[in-house]
């Protein structure tokens, strides 16, 4: 739009301002809310990239999205072969061992290599202890021991996963909104065959991994297989996800639950936080220390109440402002100007246009 306007340079000081703040959020996000799994920085991040791509061809776009996929596939397979013939060495080397003689220098390397792994991808009960212990002390003890894994998950992670993961996502979605496929243009044909083709194969490839996990006891190397076809069966999950939600819009189905969906989305950014702070208090030390106390289908409840309450006042907010509070704290920090939140009530509105 600023662009159009014949903004320039403009342009992209505006978008970097956006992408460098959606940064810093991260940083705060993860580092001071204690959400290690924050995506924000992992988005301002990869969008850094996506400017020189505004002006590609969506054909262009969505083939470079399903390249950077496939080799994130390709890694995936590797990682898997590699650690395979780590494991089955070290196998070999533990039983020279046994046998109370010493093994080559290259089966006791892999030995020591395979530790390391079972050490980071399978903790021993002790371990598993130290992490709950921890997350049930105080707010500052927490953000001492989360820090780590915060700088692991923003420095090495980030470059090897989310270039293939988080970036070929949004080369896709930038392709598929030029297409209109987000605007519910296309025919009913069309999002069908997203759905038919899409659900079928992506949770088919999805039941095939979480099976494969669960039959092998959560095995470090049960993971690594079933990620093998993770960023396939994610893609056509996607698709099927997209054309549903389409279908819905287009259909004009379920209106009352699209316009509470459409607020949560409005709000987006204030939602995952308000995510974070609810789930911290519940959880962490500070508040009812709860974490590792629940059972995993424990947590859906948890899960059903965050949403439920966030599709309450999401509109119930929208009613009476423009945008959520941190949508417009991040548009003052992107604009350099304070904008206008509350709404106006229609008799404010007759007196601004009147004037």
């Amino acid at each position: 739009r600023i662009e159009a306007k014949g903004g320039g340079a403009v342009t992209a000081d505006v978008y970097y301002r956006r992408t460098i703040w959606l940064l810093i959020f991260g940083l705060v996000h993860g580092y001071l809310l204690l959400w290690v799994g924050d995506i924000l920085y992992a988005y301002g991040l990869m969008g850094m990239f996506l400017y020189p791509f505004r002006n590609v061809t969506p054909y262009k776009l969505f083939f470079a999205g399903l390249v950077l996929l496939i080799i994130g596939s390709a890694l995936d397979i590797k990682d898997y072969i590699t650690n395979s013939e780590i494991q089955r060495k070290a196998s070999i080397a533990q039983v020279v061992i046994d046998t109370g003689e010493e093994p080559d220098k290259e089966y006791k390397k892999a030995l020591e290599a395979w530790e390391v792994i079972e050490k980071e991808g399978k903790p021993s009960e002790e371990e598993i202890q130290e992490r709950i212990e921890s997350r049930h002390k105080g707010y500052f003890s927490i953000v001492k021991s989360l820090a780590p894994v915060n700088a692991k998950f923003q420095s090495e992670f980030s470059y090897r996963y989310d270039v293939w993961d988080i970036l070929s996502m949004m080369l896709i979605g930038i392709a598929l909104f030029r297409y209109s496929v987000f605007k519910a243009e296309k025919s009913f044909r069309f999002y069908w065959m997203m759905v038919l083709i899409g659900y079928p194969v992506g949770i088919g490839i999805n039941l095939y991994e979480t099976n494969l996990i669960i039959s092998n006891n959560f095995e470090i190397l049960a993971f690594q297989k079933a990620g093998m076809t993770y960023n396939i069966g994610r893609f056509f999950t996607a698709m099927g996800h997209i054309g549903l939600v389409m279908i819905f819009c287009k259909a004009n189905l379920l209106k009352g639950l699209s316009r509470r969906l459409a607020a949560v989305g409005k709000m987006a950014l204030t939602n995952y936080i308000m995510h974070t702070l609810i789930t911290g208090i519940i959880f962490l030390g500070f508040g009812f220390s709860m974490f590792g106390k629940l059972e995993r289908h424990q947590l859906y409840f948890i899960v059903i109440g965050i949403w439920i309450l966030q599709l309450i006042l999401s509109p119930l907010w929208l009613k009476y402002f423009k945008m959520g509070p941190l949508e417009w704290f991040w548009r003052w920090l992107i604009y350099k100007q304070q904008p206008e939140l509350a709404q106006h009530s229609p008799m404010q509105q007759d007196t601004t246009e009147s004037s």
